[in-house]
């Protein structure tokens, strides 16, 4: 085993011993071992949906933690913690997730996580919450191959999609390697089918291989806004290089994009974005990891005024997480407001595959 990933394992344990019953550390860490006997597969190349089995495990909420004597997350800054699921399957394919958004359910009775994973696959399940708008399980789990223009399936470096948006014209996805942007439109059958470039290649030429786009958010005025994960060079560093749109040019895939910039914290990288509906403000997530401090995440907010080319974006920090609150390597990132106005955040962790991390879903409230 690496030495990352056993001094992460260790810390994990540690950090949860002390302060948790062995029941509550059980549900707060979804053993791998609950997660259920893999189905029968069938052709992955024609980007059709097949049917996947997943075991949503629920975390401890914050109401069941108080309620029980634990000790509840505090809150980290404008960030109340709130609840989530543990994520397992048995199926090869599942795991790796780092972008997803809510859509429409497909009966139109709610929502369903529609999410990307690194190895080029998409996935798709109805989405149950309660009244906090903590998800409760996850229905009719699926999963299909993100297609490249020939209507094959994406293979190797091609296929590293880092970022997903949906626009009114169809799925904007982001890819690190190869860097690109591109549209992606649902057929009569339901499969996902590439459309056009949207963001070249040669714009974005000097990006780290794999440090490349990692988030991408569509802003009020229509315009959308991507930023690499790091600077380019070996050595890299804070300030983070993005581009952004014209109002109307990236839906006929024009070339005609702009820098802009924003600064992440030292050790930090930009992982996704989110824009809120209501008000026009979009929402940056890090994430950093080190063998002693382990995974950590942080949650910042750009004023809809402030978004602007050719500037380094003016940033207001919501939050800092750890392990403290149940976080792994979170990647992926969507906003939703309840009937009442409250304003949630998701996020959805990238397990990397390993044995040693966890897909977990977790909800946040942000303290407006």
């Amino acid at each position: 085993m690496p030495v990352k990933r056993f001094l992460f394992s260790l810390f994990v344990l540690l950090a949860f011993t002390p302060v948790s019953s062995p029941a509550l550390a059980s549900a707060w860490l979804g053993r791998m071992a609950d997660a259920p006997d893999m189905p029968e597969r069938i052709d992955e190349t024609s980007g059709a949906w097949r049917e996947i089995v997943v075991f949503a495990k629920p975390l401890v909420d914050r109401d069941s933690l108080i309620e029980s004597g634990q000790p509840a997350p505090p809150n980290s800054g404008k960030l109340a913690y709130r609840g989530g699921l543990v994520l397992t399957s048995k199926d090869k394919d599942f795991g790796g997730f780092s972008a997803m958004r809510f859509v429409p359910r497909e009966d139109g009775n709610g929502l369903a996580l529609l999410a990307l994973s690194d190895r080029a696959q998409w996935l798709k399940a109805d989405i149950a919450f309660d009244q906090q708008g903590v998800p409760t399980g996850l229905g009719k789990p699926r999963m299909a191959a993100i297609l490249k223009h020939d209507g094959k399936a994406l293979k190797s470096m091609e296929g590293d999609a880092e970022a997903l948006e949906i626009t009114e014209q169809g799925f904007v996805l982001g890819f690190e390697r190869y860097h690109r942007l591109d549209l992606y439109k649902s057929d009569a059958q339901n499969i996902y089918r590439y459309q056009r470039r949207i963001l070249h290649n040669r714009l974005v030429d000097g990006l780290n291989n794999n440090q490349s786009l990692e988030s991408i958010a569509q802003i009020s005025d229509g315009r959308l806004i991507t930023f690499a994960e790091n600077p380019p060079g070996k050595n890299g560093g804070t300030i983070n290089p993005g581009w952004i749109s014209l109002p109307a040019n990236w839906q006929v895939g024009g070339d005609d994009w702009v820098p802009v910039k924003f600064q992440t914290a030292p050790d930090f990288a930009i992982t996704e974005m989110a824009s809120d509906r209501k008000t026009g403000d979009l929402f940056v997530l890090e994430r950093a990891f080190s063998p002693l401090a382990g995974p950590r995440a942080r949650l910042s907010r750009i004023k809809a005024a402030d978004i602007s080319p050719g500037i380094v974006l003016p940033a207001e920090l919501l939050g800092a997480l750890n392990i403290a609150f149940g976080i792994d390597n979170m990647e992926a990132m969507d906003l939703r407001r309840l009937e009442d106005g409250t304003l949630l955040v998701y996020l959805l962790s990238d397990d990397n595959f390993s044995i040693n991390q966890r897909t977990v879903l977790l909800v946040f409230e942000i303290l407006e």
